[in-house]
């Protein structure tokens, strides 16, 4: 009997090792690509990416893809064989990535020496394989201060009888500030929306911000996977300026939810779009914290204009490109024009065209 409760000890301590063999961190990566990402999950895929971060900090590093296995080699010499999971569980091709990181561990001084920094270098990597908006943002990055921006986030003024709103970002507050200065200025005869350097904020906040200057029908749509990533977004039942005119003032830093108002105003014919072409960042992010401290953003989901098109790379074209010359042949090349004010008097001249 005895016996029987060591072998049982053994073979439940050799479980809950093999459990712990898979690093958390990449565990909780490839679910959140599973569940959340717009492409299928592809296990070999990722799995070579994680090798090409191990490459990355030892050249000596190379790891092969054959049909059913994984070579490693250091320094152009087979090191180990490991063979493929025979299956599409993510555990195991975690171990499996983890038994090569020991490996190397093992062999090059070089990871060796900064084997805690290992997680973030492979899973930076095989973020990089997903989509150009998917990110991850490492504790210590996210620790350093130094390279934030300071910027003024709304601002407004009055031009002789047109109201200038700058909007630097989408948040809880930014609608309710806006619709505050509307009706305080409720005599202004037209609206600059200035959007330039926007890289976007809360998708509700801008659906409400884009659906105050329409009476009704669909702001933007994003489409996921999950039913929570699919979502409709609607106008109120009233324009909160009166259909006076308004122009919105873009830029090759106008991002995500702000080319969202900017394009949906532009296709509803509710304003007119001055500035170059934007950023075209057409999906949405899910940011969800790793065990290591650093935070994983996954595209989960897409965005689309009324219409049903996507803005994705090529961004919102202007109706009045600030940045086309002789020398770009007419095209509306992207620029960033934040605080331009030559693009606010070009905003002024042609709002008092329309009054």
């Amino acid at each position: 009997m005895r016996k029987i409760w060591l072998l049982v000890g053994v073979l439940m301590f050799g479980t809950m090792q093999t459990a712990k063999a898979a690093d958390e961190n990449i565990v909780m990566m490839m679910n959140a690509v599973k569940e959340q990402h717009l492409a299928p999950l592809d296990l070999p895929k990722l799995s070579m990416a994680a090798f090409e971060g191990l490459h990355k900090m030892d050249p000596k590093v190379r790891v092969a893809n054959d049909k059913s296995r994984f070579t490693f080699y250091y320094d152009a010499k087979v090191y180990k064989n490991f063979n493929k999971p025979e299956n599409e569980e993510i555990t195991d091709w975690a171990e499996l990535i983890d038994q090569i990181f020991k490996a190397a561990v093992q062999i090059s001084p070089q990871i060796s020496l900064k084997d805690f920094e290992a997680p973030d270098v492979m899973i930076s990597q095989m973020v990089a394989t997903l989509d150009k908006d998917s990110k991850l943002y490492t504790a210590m990055e996210m620790a350093d201060k130094s390279n934030l921006k300071r910027r003024v986030n709304f601002a407004s003024r009055m031009i002789d009888n047109i109201l200038y709103i700058r909007i630097g970002v989408f948040d809880v507050n930014t609608y309710h500030k806006m619709t505050m200065l509307l009706r305080k200025h409720k005599n202004a005869q037209a609206l600059i929306l200035d959007l330039r350097g926007n890289s976007g904020g809360q998708l509700l906040a801008a659906s409400k911000v884009g659906g105050a200057f329409l009476e009704s029908g669909i702001v933007f749509m994003t489409k996921g996977k999950s039913k929570y990533a699919s979502m409709v977004y609607q106008a109120s039942a009233k324009d909160e300026f009166d259909d006076k005119p308004v122009a919105v003032l873009v830029d090759a830093d106008t991002a995500s939810a702000a080319e969202l108002v900017a394009g949906s105003l532009q296709e509803q014919s509710r304003a007119i779009i001055i500035g170059t072409e934007t950023f075209g960042k057409g999906t949405t992010q899910n940011l969800q914290q790793l065990p290591n401290g650093s935070i994983l953003a996954i595209t989960n989901a897409a965005i689309y204009l009324p219409s049903g098109k996507s803005f994705t790379d090529q961004g919102v074209v202007p109706d009045y490109c600030v940045s086309a010359d002789a020398n770009n042949a007419g095209k509306c090349v992207k620029q960033s024009r934040e605080n331009r004010e030559d693009d606010v008097e070009t905003a002024v001249k042609l709002l008092k065209s329309r009054i």
